[in-house]
Order: structure tokens, then sequence, then C-alpha cells
């Protein structure tokens, strides 16, 4: 994406303090937008009550979403190293941690539904796979990546700007498609109950 295109072009010229601004910049950026998710995930969930009859359901769905929220949160500043290992031409890199991530979140799905547990134990373990992929795609990052880290000095401005110029439709249209395939659970749980959710 934004950052992707920015890195390749530094790399590209082996320009290490470019690609490491724009890195900085970018996780920078991503941290605040997952921290404002995750806050406003939070909010939605407190204000459950208000418009959720069952009580019961009420709580699960608070803890569900809030671990859901989390889980989308932390997607937001790992983006931006698979974006790194892209731009560094390592996509094969990042396809690793997703195929563990996968692995280990259908294996956990199965576990929990044979066990007869609910939709918090599927949050908790999407969670724990969501966890696993990127830690593998750090470690690839500073495998494949090394000379590129997140260093505060290296967030300007001016890099911002660039990354904002280039990449607010982007961004636009990303939120739009995150809107359009997450805020149906919401939606599922709030009109039919939480247990409609796993169903559809």
């Amino acid at each position: 994406s934004t950052t992707q295109r920015f890195m390749a072009h530094a790399l590209a010229r082996q320009d290490h303090a470019e690609a490491t601004s724009v890195f900085s910049t970018s996780m920078a950026i991503f941290w605040g937008l997952g921290t404002t998710v995750f806050v406003v995930v939070v909010c939605i969930a407190s204000s459950a009550e208000y418009w959720m009859p069952n009580k019961t359901e009420m709580i699960e769905f608070q803890i569900a979403l809030t671990i859901a929220g989390l889980n989308l949160a932390m997607l937001f500043p790992f983006a931006i190293m698979q974006g790194a290992l892209a731009a560094n031409l390592r996509s094969d890199a990042a396809t690793a941690g997703q195929f563990v991530g996968t692995f280990i979140r259908t294996a956990l799905a199965i576990i929990t539904i044979e066990l007869g547990y609910g939709i918090i134990a599927l949050a908790i373990g999407n969670l724990v796979a969501s966890i696993a992929q990127r830690s593998i795609l750090l470690l690839m990052m500073r495998r494949h990546v090394s000379e590129v880290r997140f260093k505060r000095a290296a967030v300007t401005k001016q890099a911002a700007k660039e990354l904002f110029a280039f990449g607010k439709f982007v961004f636009l249209v990303n939120v739009g498609d995150a809107a359009r395939y997450r805020l149906h659970n919401i939606i599922i749980a709030v009109i039919g109950g939480i247990a409609a959710v796993t169903h559809y």
C-alpha cells in the first residue's frame, strides 16, 4: 500500500535513512489509529447495556467484542511490517506467518467447539493465533529487513504529509472494507442474539 510504495522506492536506492523514516512515521500513525479503534470498540461494548436486553448475552458480547477490538487494534501497526517485507520483495516471509496463524486459529477453533466453549473462548483463540502470526512477522522483518527499525527520532512531519497525501484515499477504502466485513457481527448480535454470530 502507501508505506510499501515509499519504502520500496527508498530501499531500491539503498536509502535506509528514508526507509526508516517512512517505516517509523507509518508505525506511529498506525499505532495511533489502532489505539483509537480500540477505544471506540470499548465504548461500543460499554454501551451494550442500553441496547441489549439479555444481560447474560450482553456480558459475553462485551468481553468478546473487547478481545476482538484488541486484536483489530494490533492489526494496524503489524500491517506496516507486512508492507515493509513486501517492499523488500519478501512477501513469502509474511506468508509464513499467515500459514502458522491460520493453522493455530483453525486448531483452536475446533478444540474450542469440541469442548463446548462459547464465543469468548473463540475470541481468545483467535487472539492467540494472531499474536503467534504477528510474532513470526516481527522475526521475519528483523531477519530480512534488518536495516529498518522503528526510531522515534525518525518520525517526521514531512514523511507524515507525504504518506497522507498519497494514502488518504487508500485509507478510506480500507476503512470501508473493514466496516463492510466486520460490522455484520455486531448487527447480528444485536438482532439475533450473541449465539447467532457463530452460525452466521
